[in-house]
């Protein structure tokens, strides 16, 4: 919802609509920082990115509209052919995506996180001796369509299978392979938004994962399934997202799973699709999570297809899968799912991807899920 164009207006009601924490500062709130995108604009035109910065700069304003992301991935059933294309839809409604810009170049396996003004994706496969792990970061700003732009490495030189999830200020991942030597690693590790540059650690999940499923509330990242020494697990963990520290156990997955793709509003986050080793095959099995408390996962209902290695992401109210590889065949759809997360039952369809790839990565700018 937009500010007032006029009439009182305070800090509290900044943070209200953009986000933040106490105490409240405005040097919080230049655009292009962690809370206020690029090119925001209101009834006295844009908001500062530097300098001089006041209370009447942000009459009129809103914070960005939330928007899904899907980006690199295997684009052909051939598994060292790669997309750098990124595709994104609004939330506001169902329809396909349209096309955004490029990665950097085409890689697959990679795994990403996004706040208000910057969407960062970290790692992956690409071409080159076959499949190379490499450790590169690159962000876009969600409302601006383009190339994505160097932010940086990834600590611990992560590369492919690594998942991302975070809050407004912070992205957190779990996992993933440890580039050029493909070992999967206990690494989790963390950027800040506002600040482009190299990852850091934040600590250890306890058992070297990959090809695991991320996603958060504003207080707390769940590490979900993956695979563990080459197994499918049915481990989740977690962290508080605003410390540093090891990862707690949450609880287990109803079954064992590998290549799940997880999303969530502030309260709830849901495990679907991926490769279900109990039943031996792919599933269409959506389970879910309280997030504040701890626990098992259960039932949620199914999607509509039986796939893996699918692209996820959130608003607060709505969790969306699309493509992926269907039936255990190593070829891409360009199928878009959803589940409205706060109601218990199977999804529905959303729309079509522009470009058909499986083992990419989703994100959205609605960190936490907070809008």
């Amino acid at each position: 919802m937009a500010l007032p164009s006029s009439g009182p207006l305070t800090f509290a009601d900044i943070q209200t609509e953009f986000g933040g924490t106490n105490p409240i500062g405005l040097n919080e709130y230049y655009a292009g920082g962690a809370f206020v995108g690029e090119g925001t604009s209101g009834t006295y035109g844009a908001v500062p990115s530097s300098g001089t910065i006041s209370v009447q700069n942000f009459y009129g304003t809103t914070a960005s509209i939330p928007r899904g992301f899907v980006a690199g991935g295997r684009a052909t059933n051939f598994l060292n052919v790669y997309t750098c294309a990124i595709s994104y839809w609004a939330f506001a409604s169902t329809g396909n995506s349209s096309s955004f810009g490029n990665l950097s170049y085409g890689r697959s396996e990679l795994g990403a996180c996004g706040a208000v003004s910057r969407i960062v994706f970290c790692g992956g496969l690409t071409t080159g001796s076959g499949d190379s792990d490499v450790n590169t970061m690159d962000y876009i700003n969600p409302m601006t369509t383009g190339t994505a732009t160097t932010f940086g490495e990834m600590f611990n030189n992560i590369g492919g299978g690594s998942a991302g999830g975070g809050n407004t200020t912070r992205g957190i991942w779990f996992g993933g392979e440890q580039a050029g030597g493909g070992a999967a690693v206990t690494t989790i590790a963390f950027i800040t938004y506002a600040t482009t540059g190299n990852g850091s650690s934040f600590g250890s999940s306890g058992a070297a994962v990959y090809y695991n499923t991320c996603f958060s509330s504003p207080t707390r990242t769940i590490g979900g399934p993956g695979y563990y020494a080459g197994n499918p697990g049915n481990v989740i963990q977690y962290v508080t997202t605003a410390t540093t520290g090891n990862a707690l156990s949450f609880g287990s997955n109803s079954f064992l799973s590998a290549e799940p793709k997880g999303a969530s509003s502030s309260t709830r986050g849901i495990l679907g699709s991926g490769y279900n080793s109990t039943a031996g095959g792919n599933t269409s099995i959506l389970n879910y999570i309280t997030i504040a408390t701890t626990g098992n996962t259960a039932s949620f209902g199914f999607l509509p297809a039986v796939t893996r290695a699918t692209n996820s992401c959130s608003s607060n109210t709505y969790a969306v899968w699309a493509s992926g590889s269907i039936n255990n065949v190593d070829a891409p759809t360009t199928n878009m799912q959803y589940v409205t997360i706060a109601t218990l039952s199977n999804s529905s369809t959303w729309g079509t991807l522009s470009t058909a790839v499986y083992s990419g990565t989703g994100a959205s700018n609605c960190s936490g899920a907070v809008q």
